[in-house]
């Protein structure tokens, strides 16, 4: 094994760590190997007994090395220590990350519960109540089923302040991604008020209403119509009525109620967006020319 460090340029012992089974073959090594069952940890524990060789840190582990329980709790107990996380108090492991996992040599220890920490920790502390949703990320398909979907909203509504449905409008996507919420978030492109239409589909939901409208929500006529229509009586317009009233509409009271991203989809240019709308009525340009003159003097 000297010979064989010499030819692999090691300059110390910890060296061999990053040597993988088939390098060693490659140098002749393959009955050694086989001798000792493709592992080149138990190698080096019978050559070098007095160094305190780690296997999780080696490029290749021994054979089902992970299938072994006391090696798993080992790993999972010498990586807490070095994280500071203390053993009667496991909270430390919910922000520990699979690429921390990783740095230190347990990825394909990751991999064995298909990249679950959940399920890691689960089956080496399984005295532990476990919470899914403390976790950065949480289990794969986790969010799949509609149940736990609708209990976690329910949970987290005293902590929003929801006392009602309604009382969802007031909530951003940002504070719902701040309580553990991406993953649901993202299975409905990002749309709390799709998700709340999944969960609670007798409630009328008004998208409009919602501190961020679903994605593309004003690519659809349907949706810029109704927007409009329903801003009509803050106006002084009546719905159906006569659309002469637009004329005196300015773009910063469209944006003052909450139409500045619709007026972005047509360069901040308010006709054009009722041309658009209200295709049928004979729109006067020149009379938006003057209407914007008379407010620039009056400002």
């Amino acid at each position: 094994m000297d010979e064989a460090a010499k030819a692999l340029g090691l300059v110390d012992k910890a060296g061999w760590y990053s040597i993988s089974n088939q390098r060693l073959k490659e140098l002749g090594g393959k009955t050694l190997l086989n001798r000792y069952n493709g592992s080149l940890s138990a190698i080096l524990n019978a050559v070098y007994p007095e160094v305190a060789w780690q296997p999780s840190l080696f490029a290749s582990l021994p054979r089902n090395y992970w299938k072994s329980e006391s090696n798993r709790k080992r790993f999972m107990d010498e990586l807490g220590a070095k994280l500071g996380i203390i053993e009667k108090e496991r909270e430390g492991w919910y922000k520990v990350s699979s690429q921390t996992l990783s740095d230190h040599g347990g990825s394909a220890l990751y991999k064995e519960f298909h990249g679950s920490m959940l399920s890691l920790l689960q089956a080496t502390y399984p005295e532990v109540a476990w919470d899914p949703l403390k976790f950065n990320k949480a289990p794969q398909n986790y969010w799949s089923d509609e149940k736990t979907q609708r209990a976690f909203m329910e949970e987290i509504s005293p902590k929003l302040g929801v006392k009602e449905l309604s009382d969802w409008y007031k909530v951003s996507n940002q504070l719902l991604v701040d309580h553990g919420a991406s993953g649901l978030l993202t299975r409905y492109g990002g749309s709390l008020s799709a998700l709340l239409a999944k969960l609670y589909p007798d409630y009328k939901w008004d998208p409009m209403r919602f501190s961020q409208v679903p994605r593309n929500y004003w690519r659809s006529i349907e949706n810029q119509r109704a927007y409009l229509d329903s801003i009509l009586p803050k106006l002084g317009m009546k719905k159906g009525g006569d659309l002469e009233g637009w004329y005196k509409v300015t773009t910063g009271e469209i944006e003052e109620l909450g139409g500045g991203a619709l007026l972005k989809l047509y360069q901040g240019s308010l006709p054009a967006l009722l041309a658009k709308v209200y295709p049928d009525y004979e729109w006067n340009l020149w009379r938006y020319v003057v209407q914007s003159s008379q407010s620039t003097a009056l400002s």
